[in-house]
Formats: structure tokens, C-alpha cells, sequence
């Protein structure tokens, strides 16, 4: 997907072969040997009846499709008053503007979703001194269309963060999964000024979730030291800029490339931020959607 992609929505194609992994498999094994019991396994309804219905039909190879296409989106947006000052900043130099960029790279991401797997659950929460949920472990197919309202206010993002990983850890424990497949994606302009609490305990939930984390985060910031203070990978961090050519909507495509790739090899590609990199550089000969 390029960056011109954004201006013009369209379906790719879906991959002809889907390598799963053995942890998917042993689910998928798992799940089969259940269907029967008197005690069968706890599962989401929309997966369970997919599932049971593979089962009964005997398409193995659609219960490893299966496998393949669950994962768990959650997005985490910066809605500070420093968004909002930057926003207002842009519109005024006639740069996009910071707000709709935000609401075209979430609904740009959800747009690929639906189109490209039937078994998403999507968390969209925005964050400041507190936090709020505008969309809670949805089906992608119950996900309406995202628009980004930021509130103002300071940046709380260690305990908001953590308080967002427990509750995802707390839900799936309670569920069966054939993968764990689940990304945060974290946006956001600054780095922490509110919370009480040290890093450190945030980090080590980062580290025992065994989920996966991205950071986008603006440019004028330390990207490697923000990504160390969370406990991110650096490789899997990247800074955006709001004054290129497509602004903070470029993120989408880096969220999008993040999710096929943790869906694909269950871990974030190596190139997954380069539009969000080509956008900063705003350089149209480097874009990807010109090169050859």
C-alpha cells in the first residue's frame, strides 16, 4: 500500500497461502476436540459459530484460515490540548490539519479491516489526563466510522496505557483465542507529564503481555528514548510528521502494514513505518507510490 492509497481506497488482494503457526495449530486441534465434550471451550459467539460450522463441513484448511485471520486491534489516541493547538497551527500555514488526519488514518485502517478479515476486534480509546472508550472489543463488522474529537487536557499515557493492556489481559483470559495475535497502536505528540507512577511497572506488563506495540509519535520528540521509556521496541517506533504532504494520515498505512504483518509472521514487518519515514522526508521522489 502506498501513500496515494489514501485518496483512493481499494481492496488488495488476499494472500493465496496462509502459513500457521503451531500454536495455531494445536488451537485449532484443540477446538476440534471440544466440539463434542460436555465442557466445551469458551470462545467469542462469531468465532465459535464459524468455527463449529468448519468443523461440521470438515474444511480443515478453513479452520486454519481461520486461525490466521483472528487478531485484536486497539487504538490509543493522544487527545491533549497540545493536538488541538497543533491542529489549529496547520490549518492556519495551510498544512492538513492534525484532527482529520487522526479520524482518516483510524477509518483508513478499519476500511482495510473490513474488507480483508472477518474476525477483528477493534478498541478505539483517547487519552489525556484520563481515558475513554469510543469503541470497546467491537466486531469489525459493528465498528462504525471513526471521528477523531479530542478534549484537551495534560498527558497521562504510563497509567492510561496500563490500565488499557489489563483490561485486554484480563478479557482474554477469560476467552479462548487460536493466536495471540493483538496490536496497540499508540499515537500521540508528547511524552508523559501526568501520571504518578514510575514506568518501570508499565514496562514489565508490556513485556509479560506478550502483545505487540507501536509507537507514532511526532516528530519533534526522542523517538528512541520515548520507545525505551515505554519499553517498545525501537524498531518499532517511528516518528510522524503533521507537515507533510499527508500529514498524520500517513500513520494508517503503517497500522495497516503492522496488523497484515503480525497476522502473516505473528510479528511487526521490518517495513511497516516506511510511508509514515517517506512522509516526513516529503520528498515525492522517495515516496513509495512512485518508485519503481
Amino acid at each position: 500500500m502506498s501513500l496515494n492509497s489514501l485518496q483512493n481506497f481499494s481492496k488488495p488482494n488476499k494472500p493465496t497461502s496462509v502459513a500457521v503457526s503451531n500454536d495455531a495449530s494445536n488451537s485449532i486441534k484443540r477446538l476440534s476436540n471440544s466440539v463434542n465434550s460436555s465442557n466445551p471451550i469458551t470462545i467469542g459467539d462469531n468465532l465459535k459459530q464459524r468455527a463449529l460450522a468448519k468443523i461440521n463441513s470438515g474444511e480443515a484448511g478453513k479452520l486454519k484460515e481461520l486461525a490466521y485471520d483472528e487478531a485484536e486491534l486497539v487504538f490509543l489516541l493522544d487527545e491533549t490540548g497540545s493536538i488541538i493547538n497543533q491542529d489549529a497551527d496547520n490549518i492556519a500555514q495551510g498544512r492538513p490539519s492534525v484532527i482529520l488526519g487522526t479520524t482518516k488514518a483510524v477509518n483508513y485502517v478499519l476500511d482495510k479491516e473490513r474488507q480483508n478479515s472477518k474476525n477483528t476486534l477493534v478498541t478505539i480509546a483517547q487519552f489525556s489526563e484520563d481515558m475513554r472508550t469510543v469503541c470497546d472489543r467491537a466486531h469489525i463488522s459493528n465498528v462504525k466510522p471513526f471521528s477523531f474529537e479530542p478534549t484537551g487536557g495534560n498527558t497521562r499515557i504510563y497509567e492510561n496505557l496500563y490500565k488499557k493492556i489489563k483490561q485486554t489481559m484480563a478479557m482474554r483470559a477469560s476467552e479462548h483465542h487460536a493466536n495471540n495475535n493483538v496490536l496497540f497502536a499508540i499515537m500521540t505528540d508528547g511524552h508523559d507529564s501526568y501520571s504518578s507512577s514510575a514506568p518501570q511497572e508499565l514496562r514489565d506488563l508490556i513485556k509479560k503481555s506478550g502483545y505487540k506495540y507501536i509507537l507514532l509519535a511526532e516528530e519533534t520528540l526522542n523517538i528512541a528514548w520515548f520507545a525505551n521509556d515505554l519499553g517498545i521496541n525501537q524498531s518499532n517506533a517511528v516518528s510522524y510528521s503533521t507537515k507533510g504532504k499527508f500529514g498524520v494520515s500517513a500513520n494508517g498505512l503503517a497500522i495497516c502494514a503492522a496488523i497484515d504483518g503480525l497476522r502473516k509472521t505473528g510479528d511487526i514487518p521490518k517495513n511497516w513505518a516506511q510511508n509514515v519515514i517517506d512522509n516526513r522526508i516529503n520528498d515525492p521522489s522517495k515516496l513509495l507510490g512512485n518508485r519503481k
